[in-house]
């Protein structure tokens, strides 16, 4: 009897905070959603009223729609900053401002009341920005930058948007749901058919088979079709000939991709350095180079308290929190790391989420830690006075190597990260490049630390990006591909 009335209590409690929960969710929806004036996003959809049931169309328009009018791309799009016809060069990125009114603040990096970010396109040195929806930016804004939203933002919460996110995305598709569908073409750019082009060109129909969750997810993202499906494993792709005469190219997705998580973690065709690879590794033969571990958006520190300043916000995040629970299991003192350089890796959802070494050593050490909560890695989150690095879930691969001393490798999990991967094994030496895990479906983010007497440099223009040096008002990360050359173990030349 009493263990009945104990298990009815845990229920009773479980439910009680599932209750709540879903009240400070609706609260978020209905309330800030439907207030213009609390955050200003610069960008206000057509459906989004100034009332306090805004959020509610919001919602359903988030959900249902197919093709969303361009000024409402959805998160993750990069789309190109354009100054007197041409893209605005990284080194001038100051000026993506001056066409927004005042109340946007560019102070700490992040556009903090608009819901862009920007980014500087490494391999085009041109500022992109990834324009995230009205809905989804107030809902991040209520849950990281007000007390009552950090308040209901408890790992509970987080995990089970975790489980229902995983159990979708690793739903495995049916027979009926495996088709080919025809979809439009702009640029590089897969969207719904009969989307409109606007008078953008290229604009040209493709066909694309495979399962309707994973049609809908690339279409979410706005994925660049020919970019990512040149690339990954397991895609062919051919040249149809329609009724009208006109070709189209038909990407067929359906032997290797069977839910969305399969794509999620998409592995890259071939092997590294062979032919048909499509990254290039920089400074493969050089065992002092260092290279981006994945793609991502990325930020350089020469120290923690550069990061500090301007990035890693949280009032109590402190390498200690981070790597504490594993010195003892991996033999590391937290005080070699401490004034030592740091990378930040920020994986969106439409990345490959694969990571790769970023530097030529041995493994010697693994270690896990389950943490205390699953917050968002979203720059909303990192620049709040949260510890995200510090109580997430996240896994330290300590990487033994010839320059650099000990280096850690850090997965950080998030909320609706499934799971860390480590694919490499302990004891293996592996080159710069060579596959040492993956992120399952979510966004996500690695840390690269080095240790403080390390003889190292990064390239001074992703310093100056990272840090808004050489008289830049706010920090720019850079959106690079795993591979792209991050620094060395030589001095550079300035």
């Amino acid at each position: 009897v009493s263990t009945q009335r104990h298990g009815n209590v845990t229920r009773f409690k479980q439910m009680a905070l599932l209750l709540w929960s879903v009240c400070v969710f609706c609260l978020c929806v209905f309330f800030v959603n439907g207030r213009d004036d609390i955050f200003s996003p610069t960008t206000m959809p057509s459906w989004q009223e100034s009332s306090l049931l805004g959020g509610l169309p919001g919602l359903f328009n988030e959900i249902s729609r197919k093709n969303p009018n361009p000024d409402e791309i959805g998160a993750g799009y990069d789309v190109p900053v354009i100054r007197n016809g041409k893209p605005l060069p990284c080194k001038d990125y100051d000026m993506v401002d001056d066409r927004y009114p005042e109340g946007c603040d560019f102070g700490t990096g992040v556009n903090a009341k608009c819901n862009e970010l920007f980014v500087c396109n490494w391999e085009t040195r041109a500022v992109e920005r990834e324009v995230i929806s009205s809905y989804v930016w107030n809902s991040m804004r209520f849950l990281y930058r007000t007390r009552i939203g950090r308040l209901a933002n408890t790992r509970w919460l987080n995990q089970q948007l975790t489980d229902i996110q995983s159990s979708w995305a690793k739903k495995a598709c049916t027979p009926d749901d495996m088709k080919t569908f025809k979809l439009t073409q702009v640029i590089d750019v897969l969207y719904a058919d009969g989307y409109d082009c606007q008078g953008i060109s290229p604009c040209f129909a493709v066909l694309v088979t495979t399962c309707k969750p994973i049609l809908e997810f690339i279409l979410s993202l706005r994925i660049n079709a020919h970019r990512v499906f040149s690339e990954i494993e397991g895609v062919t792709s051919t040249v149809t000939k329609m009724e009208d005469g006109t070709e189209t190219k038909h990407y067929d997705l359906s032997n290797v991709y069977k839910c969305k998580n399969d794509f999620f973690i998409r592995k890259l065709k071939g092997s590294v350095g062979s032919v048909d690879y499509p990254r290039k590794i920089a400074g493969r033969e050089d065992p002092g180079s260092i290279v981006s571990a994945a793609d991502s958006r990325t930020l350089v520190f020469e120290n923690l308290d550069a990061a500090h300043t301007f990035w890693v916000k949280g009032e109590d995040n402190t390498l200690f929190n981070m790597l504490s629970p594993f010195a003892t299991e991996l033999s590391i003192d937290v005080k070699d790391y401490d004034g030592g350089r740091m990378v930040i890796h920020r994986l969106a959802p439409q990345d490959y989420h694969r990571f790769h070494f970023p530097v030529d050593g041995k493994i010697s050490g693994i270690s896990t830690v389950r943490g205390q909560q699953l917050y968002s890695v979203n720059p909303i989150a990192i620049t709040s006075p949260l510890d995200v690095f510090g109580t997430n879930k996240r896994m330290v691969v300590a990487i033994d190597t010839l320059h650099f001393g000990k280096v850690l490798f850090v997965p950080v999990g998030a909320t609706v990260v499934a799971s860390i991967v480590i694919t490499a094994a302990l004891g293996e030496s592996h080159l710069k490049g060579d596959e040492l895990g993956y992120f399952q479906f979510g966004g996500s983010t690695v840390i690269v630390l080095f240790p403080r007497n390390a003889s190292m440099a990064f390239d001074p223009e992703l310093i100056s990006f990272s840090t808004g040096a050489e008289g830049h008002r706010f920090t720019l990360e850079a959106s690079m591909r795993m591979g792209q050359f991050i620094g060395s173990a030589q001095k550079l030349h300035q």
